[in-house]
């Protein structure tokens, strides 16, 4: 965790720095509220700052108001320092925005209490976070696996329906061409020993009025990619249901390979246009996981990837590359999903699994998708969820699960 101390007093700043560096933190320390504010907006991950009261350029009360107006604190606790003690200096310094408040001077006990104070409000704060996003992805998976259910439900008869009668008129064409084949050559040896040319004429004009070569040719062909379209409804529908089913509540043996599978078929319509996808699937175990969950994990990381990639051809028409590969890794089995889009920009790439963060135009993510995946993989499942990146080149991001779903208890 960031802290960032802002105080023209050098020696109190230092001590400030050495007492927060002793909890653990990372320390920044600024010499006036200008340097502050610009190290705010630089690097939203600072979680704790102390601010003195007293500075050149920017006061600490000023830095509260700017700091919480333009929500570049992110979540940030802040903890104002002066040498004030009023009632109504102690107003001043929480209505602009402070989170706690210390009079000089400092009592180094005391001081040390409030940023305990302050890190366990943190604290609190991300597992708050951590259970909204827990609650979303649970409404989300559960309309999904409505939604999956019903559209199923509702297609999969008269897909079947049709289906069926395509295959009756499949069997019947390869019946009536053997019919007419059989007709033809009758017809030639009647054509040879009689001499009714009205009757030949007819038949030769029926033939002609109704194309019979063109339908013999073509109707078959129509019949078979009919019966390949509604395989591929039926593709759809198999996968919506294995993609949406609410999951149990105890984890089950999964075909990982079987549910990227799905996946893929589900997010289609988000990749087809910008990217084409490369599968290369290792031979791995069943893993022991909640499917619904590894399913939007690995959607969520694809959608990103056809979005990156988006970004880099726009409306060219030239399509990038999505590669999933999977592989067994000891007691874990790992996916791997490579983009060609533009890579992870440096300045952001300690924030993407955060909550509601996003680089994408409004309407594009709500910045949860990252930080699902992480929740899903690494907290549900104790397994590691990573990426690299390179400017220009592209990202992989790497999920490992358990086999075990993550269950097994570590030697003491």
């Amino acid at each position: 965790m960031r802290a960032l101390v802002a105080d023209d007093d050098p020696g109190t700043a230092l001590v400030l720095q050495k007492i927060l560096e002793g909890k653990g933190l990372d320390v920044i320390v600024a010499p006036d509220g200008c340097a502050a504010l610009d190290i705010l907006k630089a690097d939203p991950t600072i979680a704790l700052a102390v601010f003195d009261w007293m500075m050149p350029g920017i006061d600490g009360p000023e830095l509260c108001r700017r700091v919480r107006k333009d929500d570049t604190g992110n979540a940030m606790y802040v903890l104002l320092l002066t040498a004030r003690d009023k009632t109504s200096d102690l107003v001043e310094g929480l209505d602009a925005g402070a989170d706690d408040y210390l009079t000089k001077p400092i009592n180094i006990d005391e001081f040390r209490a409030r940023v305990a104070v302050g890190l366990r409000v943190l604290t609190l704060q991300g597992r708050l976070t951590e259970r909204v996003i827990d609650l979303h992805q649970a409404q989300k998976l559960e309309s999904v696996g409505r939604l999956a259910a019903g559209v199923a439900h509702e297609i999969n008869t008269p897909v079947q329906f049709v289906s069926d009668s395509v295959h009756f008129v499949q069997g019947a064409m390869r019946d009536l061409e053997q019919l007419i084949r059989r007709y033809q050559s009758a017809f030639a040896s009647i054509a040879q020993s009689t001499n009714d040319y009205d009757i030949l004429a007819g038949v030769e004009q029926a033939e002609e009025v109704a194309d019979l070569p063109y339908l013999l040719e073509n109707v078959p062909k129509a019949l078979a990619r009919s019966l390949e379209g509604l395989d591929r409804v039926a593709t759809i529908v198999r996968s919506m249901k294995e993609f949406g089913h609410p999951d149990r509540r105890e984890m089950t043996a999964v075909d990982v390979n079987q549910a990227i599978r799905s996946t893929l078929i589900i997010a289609r319509h988000e990749y087809k246009y910008v990217a084409d996808v490369e599968t290369a699937f290792g031979d791995i175990p069943l893993v022991t996981c909640h499917a619904g969950d590894v399913n939007q994990a690995v959607l969520n990381i694809i959608v990103n990837a056809a979005h990156a990639i988006g970004d880099v051809v726009k409306n060219s028409g030239a399509k990038g590359r999505i590669t999933i590969t999977t592989h067994a890794d000891g007691d874990s089995v790992t996916i791997s999903i490579s983009d060609t889009g533009g890579g992870i920009p440096a300045n952001v790439r300690a924030r993407i699994f955060d909550p509601f963060f996003t680089t994408k135009s409004v309407g594009r993510g709500t910045g949860q998708g990252l930080a699902i995946a992480r929740s899903v993989v690494v907290e549900k499942h104790r397994g590691d969820l990573t990426f690299e990146t390179h400017d220009g080149v592209g990202t992989t991001f790497f999920i490992r699960l358990p086999i075990d779903g993550g269950t097994t208890e570590v030697a003491a």
